[in-house]
């Protein structure tokens, strides 16, 4: 436990300063010091309520997980933003596309310059087709200002809510796992390319995207089809539970379908990797290994706010 402890000192403010605090607790409670363990998961869960390491120290000290602020899902609508919706609307239908960008960057600045506005223009910008920037406003708005229910259902938004529900029940999967999936993937954004040529919901690459088709029996097949929903959310939740069957923890199958399969296999043959919570900090990649973190964090929360459950 000190060596983690001459970590934080070092680096306060390092994303891992967190990991550092709960691994230091893990040593305490390995050695018989429970009381110090306790302790240590608590402050945690205070200093960091929505962070993986107070999910997994609610966990360890056996309370109840973060709970969303009460009050309504949504909140009033504000003239001038509706009518910004609305302006969207018809330069879409007009193929207006600069003029739409235009309109939609305007409704973030003015979340901005006003913060009291962030959650009214997050779900103005959700209803106008743009989840993902709904999802950054929602985000900067949390990062300076008090949560509310309705900010925070912006800042982990569920769209195409019933294909992503009934596709995940499908396939024997949480379907908040998959939203946090989707969350992290793409930030709801159907279009969404990778700069390594991953696409839609889902981040699928192409030849995957063929192959879990042919299984499917599509009757055709091109690569263009990835960026429609419900299509991502087929074969994405079809390629998620193929690693993730009844006994695979959910930390190795997020890993494989982040950095691939035969990574994982070669990754589990570690001594103690049976421990999932050690297995993803041991991951060798910094990409997949925050990848793996932030999606069941991600789930804790979707499953707070939605009530998703398997």
């Amino acid at each position: 436990a000190a060596l983690f402890d001459t970590l934080v000192q070092r680096y306060p403010k390092d994303d891992e300063a967190i990991a550092a605090r709960y691994w230091a607790a893990r040593a305490d409670e390995r050695v018989g010091r429970r009381a110090e363990s306790e302790r240590r998961w608590r402050e945690i869960i205070a200093a960091s309520p929505l962070s993986y390491y107070a999910q997994l120290s609610a966990r360890r000290l056996h309370t109840t997980p973060w709970m969303p602020p009460t009050g309504p899902d949504t909140v009033p609508h504000i003239p001038g933003v509706d009518s910004a919706v609305a302006r969207i609307a018809v330069l879409d239908r007009l193929g207006m596309d600069v003029e739409s960008r235009f309109e939609l960057d305007a409704l973030a600045d003015r979340a901005e310059r006003n913060p009291a506005d962030a959650a009214a223009v997050a779900q103005a910008l959700v209803t106008a087709g743009d989840p993902s920037r709904a999802l950054r406003v929602a985000v900067k708005a949390l990062d300076t200002g008090v949560p509310s229910r309705a900010l925070l259902r912006a800042a982990y938004p569920v769209v195409h809510a019933d294909a992503l529900v009934e596709e995940s029940r499908r396939n024997g999967l949480d379907p908040a796992l998959v939203a946090g999936l989707v969350r992290q993937e793409s930030a709801f954004n159907p279009k969404a390319v990778s700069a390594a040529g991953a696409r839609g919901l889902m981040q699928l690459m192409p030849p995957v995207g063929a192959s879990i088709a042919a299984t499917h029996r599509f009757p055709i097949w091109s690569p263009v089809l990835l960026l429609d929903p419900d299509v991502s959310l087929e074969l994405g939740t079809a390629h998620l539970a193929t690693s993730l069957t009844r006994d695979t923890p959910p930390a190795r199958a997020l890993a494989a379908y982040n950095a691939g399969g035969s990574r994982v296999a070669r990754w589990i043959q570690r001594p103690g990797s049976d421990d999932p919570e050690l297995f993803a900090e041991w991951i060798p990649y910094t990409e997949t290994r925050d990848y793996v973190r932030v999606v069941q964090r991600n789930a804790e929360i979707y499953r707070a706010l939605y009530r998703l459950t398997n």
